[in-house]
Parts: structure tokens; sequence; C-alpha cells
């Protein structure tokens, strides 16, 4: 069972994800659409606001990381992919 936080954020991020081209969804394994799928809040009512663009639009928290992580694994070119580790592997030795 997830925290009521991270059910709202998978409602999110489904919700979000039907707006975004095939392609790129296709890139997301679908052991973790089914983890979104089931652990999401279906009660929580996430709206998108289709004048506005994908960044611009209301994410908790928790879903901008869980975009942030797709990005990364999935989507990111080869370079990006190296820097942005690169970038969280610094982060975590500043800590």
């Amino acid at each position: 069972m997830v925290s009521a936080e991270y059910a709202c954020a998978y409602k999110e991020v489904i919700e979000l994800l039907k707006f975004m081209p095939v392609e790129d969804v296709k890139k997301i394994p679908s052991k973790n659409i089914l983890h979104f799928l089931h652990n999401m809040d279906k009660n929580y009512h996430y709206e998108i606001d289709k004048t506005k663009s994908f960044e611009e639009q209301e994410k908790s928290e928790i879903a901008r990381a869980i975009f942030a992580v797709l990005f990364r694994d999935y989507w990111a070119t080869p370079t990006q992919r190296e820097k942005i580790v690169a970038k969280e592997n610094y982060d975590l030795l500043k800590m």
C-alpha cells in the first residue's frame, strides 16, 4: 500500500501521460505503468488544463519527481542521461 500522497501523484502521472506522444509512453515499461494504475487514487480528481503546456500544468512535487525519473531513464539522450546522473552523484556527495 502506498501513501495517499503517492496515490494522488500516480493519478496525476497517469492523466498527464494520456496527453503525451504514444511513442514516449511506450518507452516506459508496462510494469511501471501498471504500478501507477494499480496504486493511484481513483477518487482523486486531477484535471489537465489543455491551454497550458506540460511544464505549466499544476503537479505535485512527487509527480514532478516521477517525471524526472521517467525522463532520465526512458526519454533522455545518452548525453542528457550522463549529465543527469553526474549531477545526482555530485548532489549525493555534497550531502
